[in-house]
């Protein structure tokens, strides 16, 4: 059977509003005296500025990206805009209320200093977004050649039709697999892309790691979301190319994770001259990584967080 999105309007509606609205109806009720926001949704936060009988001491919200996302369809990025402006009015208003922030990655802590004020410093807390864990296979690379792996959703905003627009890519041997929101990508028909337009199980996606050299992030520098893709190529030990993006920078670069290029003409440069000595070396920092930063590693510091801000706000 083929795999559908079957979420409608109707739900997006009813958990955008309506769930929100029973959740905040609960924190009335009960009167918590923390409250951590894992998701930041501006919208069915605003119930919250609505509802001024309910006091939170402590308010705690990680934010997963800062910028907005940029369509090619006026209609589209002009809904972006509006929600960016309702956005950039609840974080505030969150901060002005002594709420404690969590980001992912450092670059962007300092796009939510642009957007609240760099007063709100101390609030803003970095806890390194985790990678998954997944049973490591030793996988031989020596016949996957320099294959190349897009992975995940294949939508707009990456930016991936225009990296492949570019003729430099013909040459490339890559391997898009995921669900292709972006149809425009159909169209190419390069001697070595290979499509795979669905979405992808963890034994697949398996099957296409031990089948490829590397993971390949060519993302757009308007991209504005987070690693997700990035954190399970590590978690495998597949060392990852990525366009020179700050998030990517911020992880690729600092622990020798890959390669983050500047022009795709970099990108064969780099395969064509990566021998095997250099090449274990990534996997092995891919595997330090992933352990360093798991899913354990992120609780125990979200509950050391918790445990000072708690005390924090009992002596004020």
């Amino acid at each position: 059977m083929e795999d559908k999105d079957v979420r409608t309007f109707i739900d997006f509606i009813k958990g955008r509003f309506w769930d929100s609205f029973i959740t905040y109806n609960k924190l009335i009720e009960q009167k918590p005296s923390v409250a951590h926001l894992l998701e930041f949704e501006p919208f069915s936060f605003l119930y919250l500025l609505l509802f001024k009988k309910n006091q939170i001491p402590l308010l705690i919200i990680t934010v997963h990206s800062i910028e907005r996302m940029r369509y090619a369809n006026k209609a589209k990025d002009a809904v972006s805009y509006i929600q960016r402006l309702i956005y950039k009015y609840t974080l505030c208003k969150a901060a002005s209320m002594n709420a404690s922030f969590v980001t992912h990655y450092q670059h962007h802590k300092n796009q939510l200093l642009s957007l609240i004020g760099s007063e709100f410093e101390n609030a803003i807390h970095i806890i390194h977004y985790p990678c998954p864990e997944v049973s490591i296979v030793d996988f031989k690379k020596s016949n996957t050649s320099n294959k190349l792996l897009i992975y995940g959703q294949i939508r707009e905003d990456k930016g991936i039709f225009e990296f492949l627009s570019d003729p430099e890519t013909k040459n490339l041997p890559i391997t898009i697999a995921g669900k292709i929101h972006d149809t425009r990508i159909l169209n190419f028909n390069y001697p070595n892309l290979n499509i795979i337009d669905k979405f992808i199980s963890d034994d697949e996606l398996t099957n296409l790691v031990s089948s490829h050299k590397f993971m390949l992030l060519p993302y757009v520098k308007t991209y504005t979301g987070g690693a997700g893709t990035l954190k399970d190529s590590i978690a495998y030990g597949l060392p990852v190319i990525a366009s020179e993006i700050p998030i990517f920078e911020e992880v690729i670069k600092t622990e020798n994770l890959g390669f983050v290029f500047k022009s795709v003409n970099e990108i064969k440069t780099f395969t064509n001259t990566m021998d095997n000595s250099r090449y274990e070396i990534l996997v092995s920092n891919c595997s330090d990584y992933a352990k360093k930063y798991s899913w354990e590693s992120m609780r125990k510091q979200y509950f050391d967080l918790y445990k000072v801000l708690i005390e924090r706000a009992g002596n004020q």
